[in-house]
């Protein structure tokens, strides 16, 4: 794995997180 690699694993999960919340915003509003 290179540093770039292991920098933006993070990133993604990150993303991937946004992104749901935007989805339960946009959505039924879930408590979390």
């Amino acid at each position: 794995l290179t540093s770039t690699q292991i920098y933006t694993h993070p990133n993604e999960q990150d993303k991937h997180k946004a992104i749901e919340n935007m989805d339960r915003t946009e959505g039924s509003p879930d408590p979390i």
